[in-house]
């Protein structure tokens, strides 16, 4: 079996980076991590979803129901991650403006990847959080937007310094409820991509 001589066992189903391609979706999320860039090792935010369902497709080039992809997040000096996180998380769990802008480094941490009690005390110590902040921390569910199904629109959008090269930004419109992914795919699908009702379905139908 010469051609699996060299096969990786190691290589990964979540390796890997997919772009998103334009259009509007429901797309599951499926992981949100912490990564590292290969060459310097720069962290950045990784997110992984699944995409379901396509809502719109204006240039005939949208994904397929099925497809992976991954978007990045890098920190940098214009706060672009934070925003787009920030967006994001107002979007999905249905927050206000003012809610999301409330919340601290630790709660986004908390809900975006999760903390253990370890960092989560960390943090509260290192940002001088008060009891009642440190209370409101520990009320938080860890990675909280995992396994939600989000309606996602996504654009290229040139870049400024190189016209020439485009990037694909992703606007988090809002969290699909379960009776719309029922109404639409039904159950059996849904079963397929191993999706069942949430235990916060009650409130997002």
């Amino acid at each position: 079996m010469g051609l699996f001589d060299s096969y990786n066992d190691e290589a990964s189903v979540s390796g890997g980076r997919q772009q998103d391609q334009t259009g509007t979706y429901w797309q599951r999320i499926d992981e949100i991590r912490e990564a590292a860039m290969f060459k310097t090792q720069a962290p950045y935010l990784k997110i992984r979803k699944t995409t379901l369902h396509v809502v719109e497709d204006p240039n005939g080039s949208a994904q397929g129901p099925g497809t992976e992809t991954t978007e990045a997040h890098f920190p940098g000096k214009y706060d672009f991650m934070e925003r787009d996180t920030k967006r994001m998380i107002r979007a999905v769990l249905g927050l206000t403006t003012e809610e999301t802008d409330s919340l601290n480094r630790a709660m986004i941490a908390k809900i975006l990847v999760g903390l253990t009690p370890e960092q989560e005390k960390a943090m509260a110590e290192k940002l001088s959080l008060t009891k009642e902040q440190v209370a409101e921390l520990a009320e938080i569910e860890n990675s909280m937007l995992v396994g939600r199904v989000a309606e996602v629109r996504c654009t290229r959008v040139p870049m400024k310094d190189k016209p020439d090269k485009f990037f694909v930004r992703q606007s988090y419109i809002r969290e699909v409820s379960w009776d719309e992914l029922v109404g639409t795919l039904g159950e059996e699908r849904l079963k397929a991509f191993g999706i069942v009702a949430p235990d916060h379905a009650e409130a997002t139908s």
